[in-house]
């Protein structure tokens, strides 16, 4: 079974923190908005899709003031239609999207 794109989101990548020890991590890409924030106040403007995420690339970095455009990566999201509960699959169903396909710009991180 293949991943799903679900969309775009910009954030600012966490470039290697003080608190992490590690000499290999050179950045922290998080999908969570704890280590890896997203534009200020990106939900009021309610251009995102039902997964949370922008259906095109023009659309996620359009949420971001012009000034702040330098200080974002953006990134594309793909999940499995399933989770494991117990050690059990259950299946759901993703709603309907409209994504923008996926460019040949992008370097899968894991």
């Amino acid at each position: 079974m293949d991943a799903t794109l679900i969309g775009y989101f910009p954030k600012q990548t966490l470039k290697h923190p003080d608190w992490l020890k590690s000499k290999f991590v050179e950045e922290i890409c998080s999908v969570s908005e704890c280590l890896s924030k997203g534009p200020e106040g990106w939900i009021n403007h309610w251009k995102h899709n039902e997964m949370w995420v922008y259906d095109r690339e023009e659309i996620a970095l359009g949420v971001i003031p012009k000034e702040f455009l330098p200080l974002y990566d953006l990134y594309a999201y793909r999940i499995f239609p399933f989770s494991i509960n117990k050690g059990k699959k259950e299946d759901f169903i993703l709603p309907k999207l409209v994504v923008e396909n996926l460019s040949s710009n992008y370097v899968f991180l894991g």
